[in-house]
């Protein structure tokens, strides 16, 4: 997680962030609090000693930068937000196929159209040419 990003859980910007770390200024509670809501250790911030209940939480796999920074901001958002981005990461369990129209046409009057649908990992096409319309008629 970069500096902006962490600076913004505790509602800060970027300039305070880097005082914090230069020791210029420190932190107050305010910014503590909202630190461990967000499953910071705010012993280690504070003393460079890892609290008992955070050393233990190796069973907790460690988070990439931007996984972290998606789940402070989903646990930062309200539960509208929250229930939407859902919605959209597990697209209601099931991948929603995207379907288009397509029509083909070629020198000569020949023509195809049909739907081309994506369904995740494949995708279909539907549809006849003008000429295998013509011989089922």
């Amino acid at each position: 997680m970069n500096q902006t990003a962490f600076a913004a859980l505790a509602e800060a910007k970027k300039q305070t962030q880097i005082r914090w770390e230069q020791g210029g200024s420190f932190p107050g509670a305010d910014a503590l609090a909202a630190w461990a809501r967000f499953g910071v250790d705010v012993l280690y911030v504070c003393t460079g000693v890892r609290s008992a209940t955070q050393s233990n939480a190796s069973s907790t796999p460690h988070l990439a930068p931007d996984e972290e920074l998606l789940l402070a901001r989903y646990r930062s958002s309200d539960q509208p937000i929250r229930d939407a981005a859902l919605r959209v990461l597990l697209g209601n369990g099931e991948p929603q196929p995207v379907k288009k129209q397509v029509n083909v046409r070629a020198d000569g009057g020949q023509a195809a159209g049909g739907d081309i649908v994506n369904k995740g990992e494949r995708f279909e096409f539907k549809g006849r040419s003008k000429d295998e319309e013509g011989s089922k008629r």
